[in-house]
């Protein structure tokens, strides 16, 4: 349902994706979604660039806690992908939790917890109603 959503709102020059991998040198993360810029989406690429990627999310899942949580936020940040978003699933509600690259790199700031309700204005702008969920 977040990937309906994000492709609905996402300006025309990104691409929302999931399947695909992101090279990070010594390893090839697979976000559960993923939104890289239209300019590097080919129909058979399954591999990209962080450059590429304007957004990583990954849903947390109870085998994928300490990765998603600790892991893939320092990885992602570290190779310079610009935003990160982490869903969970908080008493069958979904809850987004996004964040940003700081300004030096290397790391990310928290820019936002959604319940219920994703109104941003970046990475895109977005407004819509999160769904109840089940996993």
């Amino acid at each position: 349902m977040l990937k309906a959503a994000l492709r609905r709102n996402a300006p025309r020059d990104v691409v929302v994706l999931s399947e695909k991998s992101v090279d990070l040198g010594a390893s090839a993360p697979e976000p559960d979604v993923l939104v890289v810029f239209r300019a590097s989406f080919g129909p058979h690429t399954s591999v990209y660039r962080p450059a590429d990627v304007h957004l990583a999310i990954e849903i947390v899942s109870p085998s994928t806690k300490t990765k998603d949580r600790k892991l893939r936020p320092v990885q992602y940040a570290e190779a310079g992908i610009e935003n990160f978003w982490r869903v969970e699933n908080e008493n069958d509600e979904m809850a987004v939790y996004t964040f940003e690259l700081l300004p030096e790199g290397g790391a990310y700031a928290p820019s936002g917890v959604f319940r219920k309700h994703l109104r941003i204005d970046r990475p895109f702008a977005m407004d819509v109603e999160l769904p109840e969920i089940t996993w």
